[in-house]
């Protein structure tokens, strides 16, 4: 999976935080390979890209911060800590 970001500092600061609090909870990551389309929320309130591991990008932009993405792409993108399951 990889991910590119364009944002400020701020930003940066409060999804690492964000990430290692949910470590710490020791929060799951979805993982369903080849199972129904997963839901997730970008955490950024800039535009993120992220590419899964199935090859897919896909754009999290302000005005659309939520979208389905495969499911097999789901766990890595959550792990990151960039995202969250919203349904």
């Amino acid at each position: 999976m990889s991910l590119l970001v364009g944002c400020c500092g701020q930003g940066r600061e409060a999804l690492r935080r964000s990430r290692r609090t949910a470590t710490e909870n020791g929060a799951s990551t979805p993982s369903a390979p080849g199972g129904p389309p997963i839901t997730l929320e970008s955490r950024a309130e800039e535009t993120l890209y992220a590419r899964g591991v199935s090859g897919t990008t896909y754009v999290f932009t302000p005005g659309r911060s939520a979208q389905p993405v495969a499911s097999e792409d789901a766990g890595p993108l959550v792990a990151s800590g960039y995202f969250r399951v919203v349904s």
